[in-house]
């Protein structure tokens, strides 16, 4: 899965950081969902992160496709808590104006929506059915680009569809995100050489930290 999710560019310094961080990542391969892991969930939740804790549980035993947009979704929101230290929001605390952006691109994510709600993307839709205006959509919203990537990471034409469509997203992490996790990647090295720490996230013979 590491060696797929590596090749995406937007993913792969989420796998970075997450390789250079104090993180336990706990998969069941007997059911799709984390029910038997965290029994306060229900068959729903395919996966789950608990930030303080450094934990995260994915239940590995659903499609592919589903699998490696879950744990992306996942590596994503434990990385925007590491890094922004703002809940799971993709921007700081005290940045003002990268929030009032954010807020105008979930707006216009959320037209898009609502202009045609059967063709919207299931990944999309679920912000909007299932999650309440404010914080939760902000920070579901903010994962969506490397769920997508990941969910069809076997789909080219896919991808360069949603990108198109979901121009608005995928602009603001290219533009206000991916730059902002640079920085992060080389204060975990720093500090993990200090430390006399080497820490690998490997799944065959992938490497994330060259």
């Amino acid at each position: 899965m590491l060696v797929d999710l590596a090749k995406i560019k937007e993913i792969r310094p989420v796998l970075q950081i997450v390789a250079l961080s104090d993180v336990r990542i706990i998969f069941d391969f007997e059911t799709e969902s984390v029910k038997s892991m965290d029994p306060t969930r229900d068959e729903h939740t395919l996966g789950i992160a608990y930030f303080n804790q450094g934990l995260l549980y994915v239940g590995k035993n659903a499609n592919k496709n589903q699998r490696y947009g879950t744990f992306a979704h996942e590596l994503t929101h434990f990385v925007y808590y590491l890094v922004f230290e703002n809940d799971c929001l993709p921007y700081c605390k005290d940045d003002e104006e990268t929030k009032k952006m954010w807020i105008k691109v979930v707006d216009e994510l959320k037209a898009i929506y609502l202009s045609d709600i059967n063709a919207t993307d299931n990944i999309i839709k679920w912000v909007f059915m299932c999650y309440e205006p404010g914080y939760q959509q902000y920070a579901e919203t903010a994962v969506r680009v490397n769920d997508l990537l990941a969910y069809y990471y076997d789909n080219p034409e896919k991808c360069i569809e949603i990108r198109k469509t979901y121009a608005c997203i995928f602009d603001f992490y290219d533009i206000h995100t991916l730059p902002d996790l640079n920085p992060e990647i080389y204060r975990l090295k720093t500090l993990n050489h200090a430390m006399g720490v080497t820490k690998k996230i490997t799944e065959s013979l992938v490497e994330l930290n060259p």
